[in-house]
């Protein structure tokens, strides 16, 4: 990622469709289970909204974006 954008302020890999996918697993495992995501910039280039895209593909009140 270091070597796409040096400053990690953008989105600058397209995963809409990995997310897509983690927001189904997230939905599925948490009938069982308490489940906690992290984002992080270099999965995608920018962790607020990958955390944002991740938020809106779950259903409302599944999960919250917040700082830690």
């Amino acid at each position: 990622m270091d070597a796409l954008t040096p400053t990690l302020d953008h989105i600058a890999i397209d995963r809409g469709a990995q997310v897509a996918e983690d927001a189904r697993a997230i939905q599925v495992s948490r009938q069982r289970v308490p489940v906690v995501a992290f984002v992080n910039n270099h999965y995608a280039g920018y962790a607020p909204e990958t955390a944002r895209q991740l938020v809106a593909l779950t259903p409302q009140g599944v999960l919250s974006a917040g700082r830690s």
